[in-house]
């Protein structure tokens, strides 16, 4: 072992960035695949050629360190060639939901500062309009000449000393109020989930990782590809997640792995009968329910690594390990993390007490820097120098962390995350709506389903097609309510409040139009 320093250590590994990563690894493994993608496979070497083409395309049309670009791709080699070029000449990538519409993506499109968007030509074909609307944004898609004027480049915060340090991507994660969020993740948060996804629960070079999930997300970004690049191993991208397809994908590329949300395994587990060929060895992600959990393993033959986190800790904070791992759990902190369990007085409470979960790191730039243009939302989140996570939790005698649910009214959905506001905000553009409340219902499928509370302005009838219908056009489609319930009048406390928690009943008086 070398007799340097800790801290020299942690300096060196700070001066990496994730396409820094790639390119140490396609060195060694260069002929050995990296990515799946129906018919075509890239090796390392040929994404590394291809990406560096990409850089200097960006280049030529202006782009210059540190400035801000929308990513809009699928499940697709070409978002990853976009997002590594971006963050190599040292671009923030802003990767965006495909499915954001309305004032959800114009929201984005300006909070994020970005006057260009890149992406690929099947996804954005057909929304170039939506991205050129207002002529702030030129697009550039697969190599293609630039679609409008790129505008002078915009002025550039000041570099961060150390490459790890600096942004490489903002994820917009909605929030319990107002529009979604820009979290800032540096470079060093990819490297150490990575690093520490692949020695959690043994990630090798033979590994084939399903990607299931879509790439704008963190799950696939920290649990999938990151660790892939660290250890040399491969990912299989499929467009989406296909309960019917699943096991037949699965056993065509000889996947070994793949990432989950909770719906993700319950979905699988309600579908197949019997115990299907694959080869698969584990899964990991977050919201795998107990009996679930014991079917994949007993029966399916394929270990869950639970874990718990989100966009703002890097991915994930806690992890059931190879080595240390207790079903019913989310696993214990990782190393480079400590986490607690607090009462509303910040107070630390006795193990098997619930509370908030709250964490810091205790390397430099493993979690997120900043909510983008919110330096007071960024100062609050981090009461008492801990980042308070809003879920609620226990830690038991052993150091395993139990969860108990998120304690905001955020609503999630498939693994998805919607914002309660975005939709009252489109809810109230139609006609007729006077007031509206929307609240997330359990579901044993989905987790949770959206459900709308309307009260209506006088002598309205309400056509629950129709209003579904519009709102496919200002919202994404997942967060469209499947339950609609119209009252008289919306419960609420002497300050005005919503009562929310008197909204959540799905009785004879509440119409389901079905899913999504």
């Amino acid at each position: 072992m070398s007799s340097e320093p800790r801290g020299a250590l942690r300096h060196e590994a700070l001066q990496l960035t994730l396409p820094d990563v790639l390119l140490a690894t396609s060195a060694r493994h260069g002929d050995a695949t990296f990515l799946y993608h129906g018919d075509e496979t890239v090796s390392y070497q040929e994404f590394v050629g291809r990406m560096q083409i990409t850089v200097q395309l960006l280049r030529e049309v202006g782009v210059v360190p540190g400035e801000h670009v929308l990513l809009v791709a699928g499940n697709s080699p070409a978002f990853l060639f976009w997002w590594f070029a971006l963050n190599a000449i040292g671009a923030v990538a802003v990767p965006v939901d495909t499915a954001l519409v309305g004032a959800g993506l114009r929201h984005v499109m300006s909070d994020s500062g970005a006057r260009l968007v890149v992406g690929e030509a099947s996804v954005l074909a057909e929304k170039r309009e939506d991205y050129t609307l207002d002529g702030s944004l030129a697009v550039l898609i697969d190599g293609a000449p630039l679609q409008g004027v790129l505008k002078t480049a915009p002025e550039v915060t000041a570099e961060l000393p150390l490459p790890g340090a600096r942004p490489a991507t903002i994820l917009y994660t909605s929030g319990t109020t107002g529009p979604a969020k820009g979290v800032v993740v540096p470079h060093h948060a990819y490297v150490a989930a990575g690093s520490t996804m692949a020695s959690s629960v043994g990630v090798r070079s033979d590994d084939r990782i399903m990607v299931v999930l879509p790439l704008f997300h963190a799950n696939p970004q920290m649990y999938a590809v990151a660790s892939a690049v660290v250890a040399g191993a491969s990912l299989v991208l499929l467009p989406r997640f296909s309960a019917s397809r699943f096991w037949a994908d699965a056993e065509r590329y000889g996947a070994t792995a793949f990432t989950y949300v909770g719906t993700v395994l319950t979905i699988l587990s309600a579908t197949t009968a019997g115990r299907p060929e694959h080869s698969l060895r584990f899964c990991t992600g977050g919201g795998a329910p107990r009996d679930v959990w014991d079917r994949f393993e007993d029966e399916l033959g394929i270990r869950v690594h639970e874990l718990y986190g989100m966009t703002e800790t890097g991915g994930f904070a806690t992890v059931n390990t190879l080595e240390h791992r207790r079903r019913g759990t989310c696993g214990r902190p990782r190393p480079d993390m400590d986490l607690a369990i607090v009462n509303e007085n910040d107070e630390p409470v006795a193990h098997g007490d619930p509370g908030q979960i709250v964490l810091r790191p205790r390397v430099p730039h493993i979690m997120f820097s900043a909510y983008h243009g919110r330096p007071k939302e960024t100062l609050s989140s981090f009461g008492n120098l801990w980042f308070h996570t809003g879920d609620l939790g226990h830690l038991d005698d052993d150091g395993f962390l139990h969860f108990h649910g998120r304690s905001t009214s955020i609503i999630r959905r498939g693994g998805q995350n919607i914002s309660p506001g975005d939709v009252e905000r489109a809810l109230a553009l139609y006609p007729g709506i006077r007031e509206a409340a929307v609240v997330g219902v359990p579901d044993e499928v989905m987790g949770q389903e959206v459900k709308a509370v309307l009260v209506l302005e006088q002598g309205h009838r309400l056509d629950v097609g129709e209003l579904r219908t519009f709102l496919r056009q200002q919202v994404a489609g997942y967060a469209v309510p499947r339950y609609v319930e119209v009252v008289p009048a919306l419960p609420k406390t002497a300050t005005q409040k919503v009562l929310l928690r008197q909204l959540t009943g799905t009785g004879s008086d509440v119409i389901d139009a079905g899913g999504t």
